[in-house]
């Protein structure tokens, strides 16, 4: 179980949702980004590893947000993204993993690049 003061940041979740317009002038459905939910959060940017400085030699920062688990949390995807509530930086969900006892939720997001 994680401390409440490391929660220190907020986190609002969103998810890819069809928007009800017939689509660009292509024909190309349009998505919109809807919120699911804002959580409080604790980042921590990651600084080590060739991984990580290649990643930010890309022009992307690699963070592991961690979030308590509930019942909408639990429905994190990678094709979801989150967004830093009161910076408004959008970041790249790229894996979600379950700590052993299910309290809480690990994500590898990334500030920028491309979004998935």
């Amino acid at each position: 179980m994680i401390a409440a003061g490391l929660l220190r940041e907020r986190f609002t979740f969103q998810q890819r949702a069809p928007k009800a317009l017939p689509g660009d002038k292509h024909g190309t459905p349009v998505d919109d980004w809807v919120d699911v939910f804002t959580a409080a959060a604790r980042l921590l940017p990651l600084r080590r590893g060739e991984a990580v400085i290649a990643a930010r030699l890309e022009g992307v920062q690699p963070c592991i947000l961690t979030i308590r688990s509930h019942t909408q949390a639990r429905l994190i995807a990678t094709d979801w993204r989150c967004v830093d509530a009161r910076k408004g930086t959008v970041y790249n969900i790229r894996t979600v993993e379950h700590a052993p006892d299910r309290s809480t939720i690990d994500l590898l997001i990334e500030a920028g690049g491309a979004s998935g």
